[in-house]
């Protein structure tokens, strides 16, 4: 079956600019503000579809080496914590391997992570192991910024270079 997403969403931006613009009151400055984020935002999820599913796989990696480094602080006195993380972790790196895997098994394998990570997060930890798991979770969480600001550079709202989309879904 044809993939229609990217002509649907062009027919709505094309509504949106030559039907509904028009339409919105040129005294009502809000609207017109929003009317306009709105606009762009539709562009640029436009200009990435095609990567959707490379941002999927990039973001379960992502959460795969978080977690890794989760595991490591926690060390050997938080073994429940360890074992339940590794098993999510041992599922997102079966669904990373798995060629053709729908981009919703990619998302939860990634949501299952990232939820382990935030109860172990919210849990009642030593001092000790805490510290360490903080500075696993700013440590790993460098590249995903250097992500996200190459994800949304169309947008404008990042004033400084940002690296190229491509070296992140390349990798």
């Amino acid at each position: 079956m044809t993939d229609h997403t990217p002509n649907s969403l062009r027919a709505v931006i094309t509504s949106l600019r030559e039907i509904v613009g028009p339409s919105v009151d040129p005294a009502d400055p809000l609207a017109q503000q929003q009317l306009t984020l709105s606009l762009a935002y539709l562009e640029f999820l436009g200009s990435r579809l095609a990567y959707l599913p490379a941002r999927d796989r990039f973001e379960l990696e992502h959460h795969l080496g978080l977690a890794a480094g989760v595991v490591d602080a926690l060390g050997d006195g938080e073994t429940a914590w360890a074992a339940e993380l590794c098993a999510a972790m041992s599922e997102g790196q079966r669904i990373l391997g798995t060629a053709g895997t729908a981009g919703s098994a990619v998302r939860n394998a990634t949501a299952v992570i990232a939820a382990h990570i935030s109860q172990i997060v919210e849990s009642d930890l030593t001092e000790g192991v805490r510290k360490k798991l903080e500075v696993a979770i700013v440590q790993g969480s460098a590249r995903r910024i250097e992500f996200d600001r190459a994800w949304y550079a169309p947008m404008g709202f990042d004033p400084n270079p940002t690296p190229d989309l491509q070296e992140f879904l390349a990798s």
